[in-house]
């Protein structure tokens, strides 16, 4: 699991249209065991009942949709099912795996439930290409990177963390609008990081705000908004 979804798991915050780039089937199901998952600990704990059905393939609530051969009556009958409410967890979980082999008219059916998800519905889709996947889903869908090297963009959050650390307010704006110039992926990633690190400094308050910041992104907030929004944050504690 990549550092910044395990720390959203953590959090418990997890969206619920979900593209995991570069990722396994393999990262697909520990993700959607962390939706269900029993243990009031780390998860996926891998131990307690939901998990040990997951892992045995056996989860009523846990699809697996292949993607490489589907047609559009096979993603129509998917997002039909996806109405249909949970039967013994919080969540119906729905793995599409190879997303990049939809084609456009697949995608499209797709649309309006990713914007959407149904209230106990959440989708986790994989692929190895993502810019094949319509610009219309990417938007809708949080990116989580599995490729190699393209984790969390460490410089900026170190820069804004030891500006943090030493309470000078005009470094930590500067460390903040530094930041602009990241995807919105990224600085998703950015913050995730450091509401983990200020969690493991016991600075509860902002770590929260930052929680609740990072939802913003989700909700389409500008990149600039972000950055002043993480620089008030850091600068009132």
């Amino acid at each position: 699991m990549i550092p910044r979804l395990q720390a959203a798991i953590d959090g418990r915050r997890l969206p619920r249209a979900n593209l995991l780039a570069g990722g396994s089937a393999g990262d697909a199901r520990a993700f959607a065991a962390a939706f269900n998952c029993l243990s009031e600990g780390r998860r996926p704990c891998g131990e307690c009942y939901s998990c040990v059905k997951l892992n045995g393939g056996n989860h009523p609530d846990v699809s697996v949709f292949d993607c490489s051969q589907a047609k559009v009556e096979h993603v129509r009958a998917l997002t039909a099912d996806a109405l249909t409410l949970p039967n013994e967890s919080p969540y119906r979980v729905f793995i599409l795996l190879e997303a990049d082999g939809l084609s456009p008219i697949c995608q499209n059916a797709l649309l309006k439930t990713l914007e959407e998800p149904p209230g106990g519905a959440a989708f986790i889709l994989t692929a190895e290409n993502p810019s094949v996947l319509l610009p219309t889903v990417r938007s809708r869908l949080t990116v989580w990177n599995f490729k190699r090297g393209a984790d969390i963009p460490g410089d900026g959050c170190e820069n804004i963390l030891s500006a943090y650390d030493r309470g000078n307010e005009l470094d930590i704006l500067l460390a903040a609008l530094s930041l602009d110039r990241l995807t919105r992926d990224e600085m998703g990633a950015v913050l995730d990081s450091l509401r983990g690190e200020l969690l493991k400094r016991r600075s509860l308050a902002a770590a929260e705000k930052l929680g609740a910041l990072r939802l913003t992104i989700e909700r389409n907030a500008g990149i600039g908004h972000v950055c002043g929004a993480l620089a008030v944050i850091l600068s009132e504690q």
